[in-house]
């Protein structure tokens, strides 16, 4: 878990003000399968408020919920497959998922 405060040097209207604070909360979720040594399995599910706002529409606008399916695949040391499968669905209504899905290979020398 992370939380912490956010306060905006200067604004386009003079020095801060207070209401130029903002809380952010973030947690996650994670559950590991390793299948062997090669292969690794997990589950993970991501939680993010970027501004902790009583007024609701603020807070859903910038508040996320992500879900993602990953794995790690070493074939041979010192090189590793990584993929992500990863939907990002957001709290305001009308607003779009994103689904992402990206693959990586490690080479380390």
């Amino acid at each position: 878990m992370v939380a912490g405060t956010d306060q905006f040097a200067s604004s386009s209207f003079g020095p801060p003000q207070p209401e130029f604070k903002v809380n952010l909360l973030g947690w996650f979720v994670e559950a590991d399968y390793q299948a062997n040594r090669a292969l690794n399995v997990r589950a993970r599910y991501d939680r993010m408020e970027t501004n902790r706002s009583t007024d609701p529409v603020t807070r859903d606008d910038a508040s996320y919920s992500r879900y993602a399916l990953e794995g790690d695949i070493v074939p041979i040391p010192f090189a590793e497959l990584r993929w992500t499968l990863r939907l990002i669905d957001p709290d305001l209504d009308g607003a779009d998922n994103e689904k992402q899905a990206y693959l990586q290979l490690h080479f380390s020398y």
